[in-house]
């Protein structure tokens, strides 16, 4: 029993490390390929939001790789939503440090960001929720809403990187 909780915490560390080191190697690369980022670098967190940004996204496409696992071998699924749960939350938390000093002032072309950046706290609270709270209401209503808001934020979130990019 130890044994198996200790290798499913290394599998969690070692996939977030590699997701991490993926994610400054990308955002390293678009930066020297001179991509003219759109939007304010007033932020705290100066020269790194845009880095914040690519881990958030990565964790979160790896923490949606839960639903090609439980097809592929659902026998592992109880190994797998702890890993789903952990990145999604982890995603939100980087997110919030790729934000800080962007929501204030608000301006009318950050609609878009705004937009973004609450979908995905419904999307990981509504996971959560789904995951932690046991009653039939929740349970209920939990794939009616998580599946299609987790589509929509691919889709919102697409068109916000494709903006920011200056490609739209």
């Amino acid at each position: 029993m130890v044994k198996t909780r200790l290798n499913k915490i290394l599998l969690m560390a070692t996939v977030i490390l590699l997701l991490l080191l993926l994610s400054f190697a990308v955002a390293f690369i678009l930066q020297g390929e001179g991509y003219r980022w759109r939007g304010r670098r007033d932020d705290t967190l100066k020269g790194y939001a845009h880095q914040l940004g690519w881990i958030s996204v990565s964790l979160f496409v790896a923490s949606n790789l839960y639903s090609l696992l439980k097809r592929v071998s659902p026998k592992d699924v109880k190994i797998w939503l702890p890993i789903h749960c952990v990145l999604g939350i982890a995603s939100l938390i980087f997110v919030c440090l790729h934000v800080i000093g962007g929501l204030w002032p608000i301006r009318p072309g950050d609609f878009l960001s705004l937009f973004t950046f609450f979908l995905m706290i419904v999307v990981v609270i509504s996971g959560v929720l789904g995951k932690f709270v046991k009653t039939r209401f929740v349970k209920n209503y939990w794939r009616v809403l998580h599946v299609p808001l987790t589509m929509l934020l691919y889709l919102v979130l697409a068109v916000h990187i494709l903006d920011k990019l200056a490609l739209l």
